[in-house]
Formats: structure tokens, sequence, C-alpha cells
């Protein structure tokens, strides 16, 4: 069986005897039709891969960065375009980045896409394609904390329009919450996807809560006192306030 793929290489590199049908080799996979086009020096192994393998691979990663950059940089064209003649209220503050993810995602996609074209060894496709996987997930998790941005945006422009002041102070705690909370599930996201045992990560999390919570007190009393200034509603975000030897305006309460 491991002799296999180098008898049907040798058996397509073979001439047709006179008289024989002709059989074509459009069913034959692609690595298989291009490696039978190439020179003998192109054929050559070093190190693990094949040379004409290390060419398309160093083609396959060099054209994926540039496509990021095109992608990355049409879209930030998109979004300044966007901004600056159909977004009102805090859409304006949006940055030209936002989009950004969406290109690694075209990058890690041509990346796959190529790798399963150069037929290489299960040993080096197996940790390419982890590699471009943990690239997918990442741009992933990326693209839904942006998100969480133009949500943000949509809820202040909500809170400016009404006259009640809590949810102006609201809105900040929120989308922090959101943005936490998307973090977390894009970890556990990842290494799902990377087939790292998660229930035993996460166990391990919950026997280390005690410690992390002891060490994070600060930000636990934080949390705390704004969920109090919230409800008993102290303060309202643009009141002008004196604390200790602090004097100024609310920006906002988080």
């Amino acid at each position: 069986i491991e002799a296999l793929p180098a008898i049907l290489d040798e058996l397509v590199e073979q001439q047709k005897a006179e008289g024989t049908e002709q059989v074509g080799v459009s069913h034959l996979p692609f690595h298989l039709r291009l490696r039978s086009r190439l020179s003998p020096e192109m054929k050559g192994r070093t190190l693990v891969l094949e040379n004409w393998q290390w060419l398309g691979l160093l083609l396959i990663i060099l054209f994926g960065i540039v496509l990021e950059k095109l992608v990355s940089l049409l879209f930030s064209l998109g979004v300044r375009i966007w901004r600056a003649r159909f977004a009102t209220g805090s859409f304006r503050e949006v940055a030209d980045s936002i989009l950004r993810p969406l290109g690694l995602m075209a990058m890690a996609f041509v990346w796959w896409a190529g790798l399963n074209l150069l037929g290489l060894p299960a040993k080096a496709l197996v940790v390419l394609l982890v590699a471009v996987k943990f690239l997918a997930c990442i741009s992933t998790v990326w693209g839904a904390y942006r998100l969480v941005d133009l949500l943000g945006a949509f809820l202040k422009d909500k809170a400016l329009g009404t006259e009640n002041k809590v949810d102006d102070a609201l809105v900040p705690l929120v989308t922090k919450t959101i943005k936490v909370f998307v973090t977390v599930m894009g970890v556990v996201f990842i290494a799902d996807n990377l087939d790292v045992d998660v229930t035993s990560l996460l166990a391990g999390l919950g026997l280390g809560g005690l410690a992390f919570a002891l060490a994070a007190k600060d930000v636990a009393g934080n949390l705390f006192g704004s969920i109090t200034v919230l409800l008993d509603q102290t303060f309202h975000v643009g009141d002008w306030v004196i604390i200790g030897d602090v004097e100024g305006t609310v920006e906002h309460i988080g």
C-alpha cells in the first residue's frame, strides 16, 4: 500500500504501447497530472517534500497574503465611503479596519484549497491544515468581536434618543459584557475545533475559579460597584460630580 503512489507515478509517465487504447489522465488527481509534466529536477525531494511542492507552498502562501491585503484594503475603502456618505450618529466612529477579519478568512480559504491540491504527505498535510484551521477560527472569533462594536454603536444611538439616562450608562456595560462572552466562547470554539478536550479544560477552569476570584477581587468589586450605581441611580452620564479629590463630568459607568 505504501508503494502505490510511486507505482501510480511511474505508470502515468510510461508511454502507451502502439495499437492499445489511449486512456486519458483527466480522471487522475490534479497533483499527479501536474507532476507528470514536470522535469526530474522539480520532482527531486528536499527534506520531506518534493521541490515542486515547496515551490507550490511558497506561491500559495504568497497569494494568500496578497489576497488578504487586497480584501482588507477594499473593505477598508468601502467602510470609509459608507461612513462618509451614509453613516449617521455613532456609526461615524466605526474604524476602517472593522471588516479586516474577512481578509483573514479569504487567506485561510486560499491556503486550505491550495494545500489540498499539492498532494502533500499525510503527516505534513495534517500539520499545515491544523494551522490553517486555527487561522480560520481566529478570524471568525475576531469578526464576531468586531461586530459587537456595530451593535454598541446601534445601542448607543438608541440610548441617546431617549430621555432616560440609565440606558446611557447601561450600553457600555452591556457592550463590554458581550465582548467578554464572545472572547470566552471563542476560546472554547477554537479549542474544540483543534480537538482539545474542552470538558477537561472547563473543569480545570472551575477548579481554578477560587484562585482567580481572589486574584481579581478588585475587578469583581468594580463590577458590583457599577451595578449598584446603575440600580441606585446615584449619578448619571453627563452629571457633574465631586468624589474625594476628583471633580468632573461622568463620561461612562462600567
